[in-house]
Parts: structure tokens; C-alpha cells; sequence
């Protein structure tokens, strides 16, 4: 019988041990409530472990340097001993009885020291080996000598590559808050020999997608996310579940990691394209339709239209989604597409009568094409439905919410009375301080629309007198201040208040430094409208502030590029009028 050099079955058979039961070594490093895991899933279930053989071993001695030569002889009985070997070390597996495991350990590990001795090259021996150290020492230092070992007889032993990864990936304690560098950086080089030598490990790219997002390298944390959304689905991913507390290994994981990084980095285009082709694929995961509605918050038009094409072909396969519904539906609103989105929600309307989001954005629809009346009736034949079987508390959520909806399409159709009435039915209607913010909030914008500033301002102030950190109403209050050039010092410190809430939202940094703009504070206006700008690139209202800012500093290229670029995306018609009038103006000048 003859035996070749590298023995790919042996290799990766030996490691389903390591596997299966890798998890309970590490499970003391693990925090008890999953906290900072990126999904609430539960982690498997450990497997049972046998206790280690509590007994002193004289360690494997390492290969000499100089390797001596083999007869053929001695390398058939060297792989005799590891196949003899591996067949106890794999019984170890399914042995609960002490002494049936103190019986096996030390048969296998007597084969195994026969098989380096007849072939001190043979690195599979030494993987095997490490194997059992787990099983009978549980001494991480001792497996990662011996699996050291195996590498440098055979960088190409893919086996110890593996064993030396997950080593190394747990020891890093990349999720449990107590950063290791030192093994993390160990870890990515053993997973990237592992990628090499199986470019389709699912596992591997996975966890480099993990370390890079760590070191903050995006670029490769996107190229490691690409390469794992098109690697086979792996057969075990109970360590990389029980270590990272995530979903699985799977290609639809990947992908939704893979929009969101891309989101995180500027490329919502591709994001979105990533994440539509996602859906169109998989319609019923949710992860994959929060991340796209994540993406289209920052995309431009032409984006979101290529996503609609892509949907398009997507709902008729699956007219039972009404997720998927309401999301080619929101796009084809933002695209401008009404009466599309108008037919496509009256047709789901038919199967989901009593949803209420695809309601809502049918009246929305309505309400853009100037027909807001039908809109409205549409929300109100669901208000106090007795037909339906629902508890109180939920029917009236179910109306308050209705309420509020109406308002804001008021709103929207420029009927700044009515939506103050529909804002001051939803607040009578409130029956915690939650709702009574909302509508509160609803009822002092639609005040400021009419003109009732006093009122307006009363209301805002009734939700601080509850809440003094609420930053949305004090953003509001300070915006509504500065719109009409009153107590603008006390206006800048509301907008402040705000900021230092919540320092990442897009709206508060327009409203600050439109604030630093009316009192003259140029440059520190300019700094937090680009803020904003980066948070939120296709605002209609941010771009038309930074155009009024560059105006006033005498840069009139730019300020008509930003009003160019306001004018794209802005749906507001009184809004558009003003931006036409500015971009005219400004031509006239030239």
C-alpha cells in the first residue's frame, strides 16, 4: 500500500472533533448576556466534554531539523500508526465513561507517538496530536506547540491552520469587550492561510470580516464580506455561532454585513445593490429589509430607482409579502413614481386590509398627487374598527397612530388647521408620556406652519417641562427661533442641548449651524452643515443652507451647485419655487 506525502481527508476529518467541541474551552470568556454580538440569537448549546485524563505526560519531542531519511517502509507505518490513532481519537468523541476515555486517550496517543517516531515529517501526526492534547490536557499552549509544529513541517496543513485560528480567534476576545491585539493579529494570519488554502471557507472570511472591522480597516473588512457572501455554506458553524453570537455562517448573513459596511462607508449605491439583489433572492429576511431601508435614507434618485427596477421583478413572485410590498411601494414614492405606488398599495390593500403601514403610505401617495381628502377618509374607515377582535390598549395605540398620520398629511397638503385638529384628537387619545410627546411635537409643527408661533412654542415648552433632555424638542424649538430671527443666543444653546444628545444627527447639525449662520458664524456654520452633509448627503434642506452659507461668503459656483443639488431632491413645492427663484437670481448675477 502506498501512502502519499499530504492526506487531505485526514486533515479535515480530524478537525470535526475540534469542531464540535471547541466551545466549552472558551466559554468562560464569554459574557452571559451576548451583549455587543450584532444579533440576539442564543448561542448552541455546548457540547458535553469529557473531563481532562488528569495524569503527567512526557511531551512530544519536536522533529529534529535536519529530517532523517525514510524508507517506504517507514513512512506505511507511520500512516498506519496515525490512521490507528485517529480512529481512538475520533471514539473519544461519543465516550462518557472515565475510564473508556483514559483507555482511548492513551491507545491514540500511543499511536500517534509511534507514527512521528517511524516519520518525525509527518505533520498530520501532529495535528492529531493537538487534537488530543484538547481532548486530554486542555492546554492551549501545548496544542498551539503542536499544531505549530505540523505548520512548519506543511505550511499547507490545513488542518493545524484551522486549529490555530479558532485558538487564536477565541483567545482575542473579540467579543467579549477585553480586546486582545496580539492574538487577534495571530488569528488573521492563520485565517488567511486558511482562506488560501480553501478560498471558499465561509468561516475564514468571516472572521476576517470581524478583525478587520476591528483594526478599522474597511476596505478589507468589505473584501472579506464579498469573498464569504460567495463561499459554500459551511457544514459546521456551531464555533463561529457559539464565539461571535451571530446568526450563522450562511451567504444571506454575509450579504446583510456586507450593505451594511458598505452603507457605513459612503456607498449606499452599492449597498443598495448588494441588499435588492439580497431580497429579490431571500423576500422573508428581515435583517436584509432593515439594512436596505437603511441605505435608501441616504441614496440619491437614480439609485433608488435601479432598486425599484430589481423589487419590481421581486413582488409578483411574492404577493404575500407585504414587507416587500411597502418597500418597493416607499420607492416608488421617493422616485416620484405615485400613481405606481398608488396601484401597487390599492392591489395590496385587497390582501392586507387592516395593515396599517401599507395604509398609511397609500395615503401618502394619495396626498402627493393632491388627493389628500381620499387619503385621509382611507385612514379614518380604520379608526375605532369594531370588526376587528383587539384589545382596547391596542385600539387605541391603533388610532392615536391613525391621528397622527392624518395630521402629517395634512401637513403635507399645506392644511396647517386641520393637521393642528387631527394632532390635538390624537393627544386626547394619549395615555403615556410617550404619546403625549408625540403628539405634542406633531400638534407645535403644525402650529408653526399656520403662523402660530406663541402656541407653538408652548407646546415644545410642555414637553420639556416633562422631559428638559428631549433633544427633538429642543431642536425644534431652536429651529422654529431661528426661522424668525428671534432670541437667537437662546436659540443656538436649545439647538447645543440637542447636539450634545445626539452628536450624529443629521437634523440637529443642519439646525446648528443654520443657527451659526444667522448669527453671522461662518466658519463654524460651514463645519456643522458638511457635518450634517456627510450624515445625510442628499438632504434637500441641508443643501439649500449650505448654498444661502456659500452665497454669503462670495462662493457662487458653489452655492449654485448645492441649490442644483437641493433642487434634485426636494418634494416640497413651495420649497422648490424658492430654490428656482435662488438658482434664477443667481444666473441673472453672472
Amino acid at each position: 500500500m502506498i501512502f502519499h506525502s499530504t492526506t487531505r481527508a485526514v486533515m479535515i476529518t480530524g478537525l470535526l472533533l475540534t469542531s464540535s467541541v471547541f466551545f466549552s474551552v472558551n466559554a468562560q470568556n464569554q459574557p452571559s448576556d451576548g451583549a455587543g454580538r450584532g444579533a440576539s440569537a442564543p448561542p448552541p448549546a455546548p457540547l458535553p466534554r469529557p473531563r481532562p485524563v488528569q495524569e503527567t505526560q512526557t511531551p512530544i519531542p519536536a522533529p529534529p531539523a535536519q529530517l532523517p531519511p525514510l524508507s517506504r517502509e517507514q513512512r506505511q507505518q507511520a500512516y498506519a500508526k496515525l490512521l490507528e490513532g485517529q480512529r481512538y481519537l475520533w471514539s473519544l468523541q461519543n465516550l462518557r465513561s472515565q475510564t473508556g476515555i483514559v483507555t482511548n486517550g492513551r491507545l491514540a496517543r500511543a499511536a500517534l507517538q509511534k507514527s512521528v517516531e517511524f516519520n518525525p515529517g509527518l505533520a498530520e501526526s501532529y495535528t492529531a496530536l493537538a487534537e488530543l492534547a484538547f481532548f486530554t490536557q486542555n492546554d492551549s499552549s501545548e496544542i498551539e506547540r503542536l499544531a505549530g509544529i505540523a505548520v512548519n513541517l506543511d505550511r499547507n496543513n490545513f488542518g493545524s491552520r484551522l486549529l490555530l485560528a479558532r485558538i487564536y480567534s477565541s483567545q482575542s476576545k473579540l467579543f467579549s469587550g477585553n480586546f486582545n491585539k496580539t492574538a487577534a493579529d495571530k488569528a488573521i494570519t492563520q485565517w488567511t492561510e486558511v482562506a488560501r488554502l480553501d478560498p471558499r471557507n465561509a468561516e475564514a472570511w468571516a472572521f476576517l470580516s470581524d478583525f478587520y472591522a476591528q483594526n478599522g480597516q474597511s476596505e478589507k473588512q468589505i473584501e472579506a464580506l464579498e469573498n464569504w457572501s460567495t463561499s459554500a455554506n459551511s457544514a459546521d458553524d456551531r464555533f463561529y455561532r457559539f464565539v461571535t453570537r451571530k446568526d450563522s455562517l450562511s451567504p444571506d448573513t454575509a450579504t446583510v454585513q456586507l450593505g451594511r459596511a458598505l452603507l457605513k462607508n459612503g456607498k449606499p449605491a452599492d449597498a443598495l445593490a448588494v441588499l435588492s439583489r439580497s431580497i429579490s433572492d431571500n423576500p422573508e429576511n428581515p435583517e436584509a429589509l432593515a439594512a436596505f431601508k437603511d441605505a435608501l435614507e441616504t441614496a440619491n434618485p437614480e439609485d433608488a430607482a435601479r432598486a425599484v427596477a430589481i423589487l419590481q421583478q421581486a413582488v409578483p413572485a411574492n404577493p404575500a409579502n407585504p414587507g416587500l410590498i411597502a418597500l418597493l411601494a416607499n420607492l416608488q414614492i421617493r422616485a416620484g413614481h405615485f400613481d405606481d405606488a398608488i396601484k401597487i398599495l390599492g392591489s395590496a390593500r385587497k390582501r392586507f386590509p387592516d395593515d396599517q403601514k401599507l395604509l398609511q403610505l397609500e395615503a401618502s401617495a394619495l396626498t402627493e398627487t393632491g388627493r389628500v381628502d381620499e387619503g385621509v377618509a382611507l385612514l379614518r374607515s380604520k379608526i375605532v374598527n369594531k370588526t376587528r377582535q383587539i384589545a382596547v390598549s391596542d385600539a387605541l395605540e391603533s388610532d392615536f397612530i391613525l391621528n397622527i398620520t392624518i395630521s402629517r398629511l395634512f401637513l403635507q397638503a399645506g392644511r396647517s388647521t386641520d393637521s393642528i385638529a387631527a394632532a390635538q384628537q390624537a393627544l386626547t387619545l394619549a395615555n403615556d408620556s410617550r404619546m403625549t410627546s408625540i403628539a405634542l411635537l406633531t400638534e407645535a409643527t403644525a402650529q408653526n406652519a399656520a403662523g402660530d408661533f406663541k402656541s407653538a412654542e408652548a407646546s415644545l415648552r410642555e414637553i420639556l417641562k416633562q422631559n428638559p433632555t428631549h433633544a427633538l424638542a429642543l431642536n425644534n424649538l431652536g429651529y422654529f427661533m431661528v426661522e424668525r430671527n428671534e432670541r437667537l443666543p437662546e436659540a443656538i444653546e436649545l439647538i447645543k442641548q440637542a447636539v450634545d444628545r445626539e452628536p450624529n444627527n443629521p437634523t440637529y447639525l443642519d439646525s446648528l449651524g443654520w443657527a451659526n449662520f444667522k448669527l453671522g458664524q461662518y466658519t463654524e456654520a460651514e463645519k456643522n452643515l458638511l457635518d450634517a452633509d456627510k450624515l445625510s448627503p442628499n438632504s434637500a434642506t441641508i443643501q439649500q443652507h449650505l448654498g444661502d452659507l456659500y452665497q454669503k461668503q462670495g462662493r457662487a459656483e458653489e452655492a449654485r451647485n448645492a441649490w442644483r443639488k437641493a433642487l434634485e431632491v426636494e418634494k416640497n413645492s413651495s420649497e422648490i419655487k424658492k430654490l428656482k427663484f435662488k438658482l434664477g437670481e443667481a444666473k441673472k448675477s453672472k
